[in-house]
């Protein structure tokens, strides 16, 4: 047997990791694990610092009774824990009766340098049905550090080796907060690294706001290069206070008080006075709202206003135009400083800022504007961004990310960048966000899969969220032609997607993107790492373009496909339940094989729909028969997949969902006493290859 020891660390949790600690235990992966992040720091320390009452240097919970005996037998651990509970209590309002202290919980050696974590855990377990149950949403963890200098340092502090790592300011519009971004601009823009653009000055959009003390015009058609910054923010509900319009034009003109306008636009404007910029694009100040031709006028150079932009300010904390770029720290996510030691302690916080994959983002709610697809576009394509989180600034330029702490520090580039091991079948990739990859059908996939996992209010916008890519990357594609979503070039691989979230609840919507497109379905798709089958064959593409070329939108579209071909019916194979809106009905396909293909126990027949079923004008009745295109396999895995068809006129097929073939590697029985006279068929790829090939006129 085989452990899985990746699988048994996430079944077992940290508690019962420490509970077996604290009872003596020394086996299991989890407590393994645990001890080896403290193996070479334990070979730098002194063995008699081991304590029985917080747990330094072994494992085990503790409370407020067993910190106040290690504080008053001397030991200095203790005393640091307990100093650090009780700051938390401070700015608090529970109460500390009951609670488990797991203190020195993330101990750990870097690869570089010998250092240590520390964390402590607070929990409070409740008993049911005679066991302890712990609530991990009121669970709390402080984190201990070391910043700068420990000016008389007690002996246990200078000897063990703490993390250190920078204090946020506390007010990202402090001079410190500014102090910070000014010399990541000065790094990034001196050629001090090496992927960014050290150009100052670009060809200003076509209008912009012209800034000044207190106030600012809108200035159109100055046809002249300058540094200039873009906005990056959400829109809210209800939109912005104050937009341009028609009839705000002229007064937009003339010049206003910015104090007139909301409060992230206020922001934004003192952000780039104080950073010496002058011109400031807005999207609602820019362009003419509820006026079409202007709007797809500012779409076609949405990409190079972006690029051009010397930074681009992201209000990532806010969720409209109110919520403002700023913010301040408050209570005890604020650093306290540890008088008894001169370390530091704060609230961690419950998520690290997104580096690489968007497909959490809209449950977190933590960052709004990055939950927003039409963001997705301004962030890929700005040279340079100021994240304004709700406890500090992040950085991020074409070469890396920085922030006020330290903790979000990542290269794009890095020359030892090793890409996650996870097939895209199971979710998409985590490479960092701006990851060049040098083969741009699969840079396209994977802007998709974590595009397609963002919020869009209008549905329509699915396509013309995105287009700004789609100029760039035309820029690498000169000899394709982009349609719905997909480049002709690679239409074939590109049309291996899938549904992540098939709940019922999701409606195939009425827009103009044929089925055989991603952008057909609602919500995020991944894509499978498939290879095509020899028989697989794209025969034509028709379609009417509408609008602009990198819009992609058409209409009476259709790709003429062929390949090895199966009918085959519906059944459900169960349901997955994740709340009330969001379960998921599993399916099975039941195949309609010729006499004498024997049992297929071996093989897994799944059937992933790209929307509801039930619902639409045209539900899909499960006993009809469907036809299975198959065009893909995945030797490593033994996989076969298809399209799953739907006939909808005499000539014309509409795909609903893609065929997932797993085939477990053992030899298939013939039904006893056949007199079938066929070759015994030993695996699946027999099954496939011997199916027969047909063309496919898809809608």
């Amino acid at each position: 047997m085989i452990f899985d020891y990746e699988a048994e660390m996430n079944r077992v949790s940290s508690v019962q990791a420490f509970e077996m600690k604290a009872r003596g235990g020394t086996s299991g992966p989890y407590v393994w694990g645990m001890n080896a992040k403290w193996k070479h720091v334990r070979t730098v320390l002194d063995p008699t610092w081991r304590c029985p009452y917080c747990g330094f240097l072994s494992f085990g919970y503790s409370d407020i009774e067993q910190l106040q005996k290690g504080v008053r037998a001397g030991r200095h651990c203790c005393n640091i824990v307990l100093e650090a509970v009780r700051a938390w209590h401070r700015h608090g309002t529970g109460s500390l009766d009951g609670v488990h202290i797991f203190a020195w919980e993330l101990g750990y050696a870097d690869t570089s340098e010998e250092s240590v974590g520390c964390s402590i855990l607070l929990r409070w377990p409740h008993e049911e049905g005679g066991k302890d149950i712990w609530t991990p949403s009121y669970d709390t963890t402080i984190n201990i550090f070391k910043s700068g200098p420990v000016i008389d340092a007690i002996d246990f502090v200078s000897g063990v080796p703490f993390i250190e790592r920078s204090r946020p300011s506390g007010d990202s519009s402090s001079e410190q907060a500014i102090r910070s971004i000014k010399r990541w601009i000065s790094n990034c823009s001196n050629q001090h690294h090496r992927y960014c653009s050290v150009k100052t000055k670009s060809q200003l959009p076509k209008r912009v706001l012209e800034l000044t003390e207190g106030s600012f015009h809108l200035r159109e058609n100055l046809n002249n290069e300058e540094m200039y910054a873009c906005l990056s923010h959400c829109w809210g509900s209800t939109g912005p206070s104050f937009t341009l319009t028609k009839d705000t034009f002229e007064l937009l003109k003339a010049g206003m008080s910015s104090a007139e306008l909301p409060r992230t636009f206020r922001e934004a404007i003192e952000l780039c006075l104080r950073l010496g910029i002058r011109y400031l694009w807005i999207d609602a100040l820019c362009i003419i709202q509820q006026d079409k031709d202007d709007w797809k006028e500012a779409a076609a150079t949405m990409a190079s206003i972006y690029e051009n932009a010397f930074v681009t300010i992201a209000a990532t904390r806010s969720s409209d135009s109110e919520g403002g770029c700023f913010s301040r720290l408050q209570g005890f996510s604020q650093a306290t400083r540890l008088e008894s030691s001169g370390l530091y302690a704060c609230k961690r916080r419950p998520d690290d800022f997104p580096r690489a994959s968007y497909s959490l983002l809209s449950e977190k709610g933590l960052w709004p504007l990055l939950c927003r697809a039409w963001v997705f576009q301004e962030r890929l394509l700005s040279t340079r961004v100021i994240h304004f989180t709700d406890y500090q600034v992040v950085w991020e330029c074409q070469s890396m990310q920085e922030s006020e702490t330290g903790d979000v520090s990542d290269k794009w580039m890095k020359d030892d960048w090793k890409l996650n091991s996870r097939s895209s079948s199971s979710g998409p990739v985590e490479y960092p966000f701006k990851f060049p990859h040098k083969d741009s059908n699969l840079a396209w996939q994977r802007a998709v899969a974590q595009y397609s996992h963002l919020q869009l209010t209008y549905v329509s916008d699915r396509l013309p969220a995105i287009a700004a890519i789609v100029q760039r990357t035309m820029r690498i594609r000169k000899d394709d032609t982009y349609i719905a979503g997909m480049w002709r070039s690679s239409l074939l691989h590109d049309s291996a997607w899938h549904r992540i979230e098939h709940g019922e609840n999701l409606k195939r919507p009425d827009n103009t993107a044929p089925t055989w497109s991603w952008a057909s379905v609602p919500g995020a798709v991944g894509f499978y790492e498939v290879s095509l089958l020899p028989s697989t064959e794209l025969l034509n593409v028709q379609y009417t373009a509408i609008g602009p070329a990198h819009v992609g939108e058409v209409c009476n579209a259709r790709v003429s496909l062929r390949g090895l071909t199966l009918t085959a019916a519906l059944q459900h194979a169960g349901i997955t339940h994740r709340g009330s809106e969001r379960d998921t009905i599993l399916y099975n396909l039941k195949p309609s094989l010729p006499t004498g293909y024997g049992h297929l126990k071996p093989i897994l027949w799944r059937f992933i729909p790209d929307f509801g079923l039930s619902l639409g004008e045209r539900p899909v009745n499960l006993d009809n028969s469907f036809s299975i295109l198959f065009l893909w396999h995945n030797s490593k895995e033994h996989r076969w997949f298809g399209l799953v068809l739907r006939q909808i006129s005499d000539t014309d097929y509409e795909r609903i969902g893609i065929a997932d073939l797993s085939y477990f590697d053992s030899p298939i029985e013939r039904f006893p006493g056949s007199s079938c006279k066929r070759p015994r068929l030993e695996t699946c790829a027999d099954m496939i290859n011997n199916l027969p090939v047909k063309e496919f006129k898809i809608v």
